[in-house]
């Protein structure tokens, strides 16, 4: 009874019933109902009844710690595909965790009456956005003419945008970010090691866990050589997957940390690496050289100079040995390869335009550029001939769900860059500068990788969008704390 006498739900029922000896039966009866109920399950069938004894105790585990469960969720995330519940099954263990997590933040928000959480989502202008680009998202059925492939891309959107709001409202402190991307980088620990079998074996790691035949996203450009996916299949996804984590490991190498600590953190950061060139994702590497080059620029750190030749220098011995170990498509950076795909992007260009053209307010529908391919593909003679999505989301957003829906998903970049600008320039505390810091080289890089790639559906982008509101909500209680104890000096 120790274990949950401080729990959320505890605490309410001693505010509606008073603190005593019926409490305490209440919660045993409850306690033993369940224990007996999980017994009748298994004896009828055990694989259920382990399963749903498992959910109530991660339920129960949420419900006593929402940090320690978006933690969890952190590091399940960049596994999703890979960590499915059974060869046939669509449900995966982050899936899994994300929807328990989500009953417990609503127990937590009716049994607490809390009204920090909503306040904070309610006067956030990433929030507001947010809701603009999902509520055209669904308007732009209207126009649909695949409903399955647009309410499969729906769903994606969505459960994006729940995780950006449970983010926002459970993460409210430094030490819980701190832990999370602690997490985090222990997941892409062994992402990084699924891409070393790749780049090994020449299989894909889903192919061999899975026995999976065409591990690729749907309507992913072929350049007809073996590129590393990871655990997501698919080496753009891989590609954009891995720059926030790389600038996290960057950040967490100038903070004061032990040393076998920092250790860690580097072999993390030279795996992730790895992974990102054996994408052969131009992309991804321009990315990665925009963030890291306005981390390099905002962060206060001894011998800057020097740290940024030894990182360039890092990066391009990096490239040239897998160049000549043969085992990535690093040619593409040279220009030796995937020329080709440069040609298609104009072309899916020039139909996304036309698409705008023909349907300027609401568009086409979400995820249904690649059912009106066809239809404009045969104006467009330099594009091949099966569809294929943009690899540009603003014009794809703007293409599917209109001009409304473009201006908020652009405004979201530009938002949460201004927001953290300001955090950089305004703020005293140093530990929220150089989140706010980590966090603006996060959205520059993924403003430039959307520009190249169909990435709407991709987590990291709503992550680094949630983290940018925590983290303008807690430059503004430092303020007002700073303010609130100069005025107290005053007075006294």
């Amino acid at each position: 009874m120790r274990l949950f006498e401080n729990s959320i739900v505890v605490r309410w029922l001693r505010k509606q019933l008073g603190d005593g000896s019926f409490l305490d039966s209440v919660i045993a009866w409850v306690l033993a109902a369940l224990a007996a109920f999980i017994g009748l399950v298994y004896s009828v069938n055990w694989k259920f009844g382990v399963a749903f004894a498992g959910f109530i105790t991660v339920l129960a585990a949420n419900i006593y710690s929402l940090q320690l469960a978006i933690i969890s969720v952190f590091f399940a995330i960049p596994f999703d595909r890979l960590g499915k519940l059974g060869p046939e099954s669509i449900l995966t263990w982050a899936k899994v965790l994300i929807a328990v997590l989500i009953l417990a933040w609503s127990a937590r928000v009716l049994a607490e009456k809390e009204p920090r959480s909503l306040d904070l989502l309610f006067h956030s202008p990433l929030f507001l956005l947010a809701v603009v680009l999902q509520v055209f998202s669904l308007f732009s059925v209207i126009n649909a003419r695949d409903y399955d492939i647009f309410l499969a891309q729906s769903v994606r959107r969505l459960n994006n945008f729940m995780l950006f709001i449970l983010i926002t409202t459970i993460v409210n402190s430094q030490k819980v970010i701190r832990r999370a991307f602690l997490a985090f980088l222990f997941a892409y620990f062994f992402v990084g090691l699924t891409v070393m079998y790749e780049i090994y074996s020449g299989e894909s790691i889903l192919s061999t866990v899975w026995g999976e035949a065409d591990v690729a996203l749907d309507y992913t450009l072929n350049t007809g050589q073996f590129r590393v996916g990871g655990p997501g299949g698919d080496p753009d996804f891989l590609a954009v997957s891995v720059l926030f984590p790389s600038l996290v490991a960057m950040s967490l190498m100038l903070e004061r940390i032990s040393r076998l600590i920092k250790a860690g953190v580097l072999v993390v950061l030279l795996l992730i690496q790895i992974s990102l060139l054996a994408t052969g994702s131009r992309g991804g590497l321009g990315a990665l050289l925009i963030g890291a080059g306005v981390f390099w620029l905002f962060s206060r750190m001894r011998y800057k100079f020097l740290i940024g030749t030894a990182a360039a220098t890092v990066l391009v011995t990096t490239a040239l040995l897998l160049s000549l170990a043969g085992a990535a498509s690093t040619e593409r950076y040279t220009g030796e390869s995937g020329g080709k795909s440069l040609i298609y992007r104009m072309g899916w260009t020039k139909m996304a335009l036309l698409m705008i053209e023909d349907h300027p307010l609401v568009g086409v529908g979400t995820g249904n550029f690649v059912t009106q391919y066809n239809r404009y593909s045969r104006t467009v003679p330099y594009v091949p001939r099966s569809p294929y999505w943009t690899h540009n989301s603003f014009l794809q957003t703007w293409a599917e769900n209109g001009i409304v829906a473009f201006i908020a998903y652009a405004m979201l970049f530009v938002t949460a860059a201004g927001a953290m600008l300001r955090v950089i320039l305004t703020t005293p505390d140093p530990g929220l500068r150089r989140l706010a810091v980590l966090l603006l080289s996060s959205v520059c890089a993924l403003f430039f990788f959307a520009g190249t790639s169909n990435v709407l559906e991709n987590e990291n982008y709503w992550i680094v969008f949630s983290l940018v509101t925590v983290t303008s909500a807690l430059a503004r209680e430092a303020v007002r704390e700073r303010e609130g104890a100069s005025g107290a000096r005053v007075l006294a």
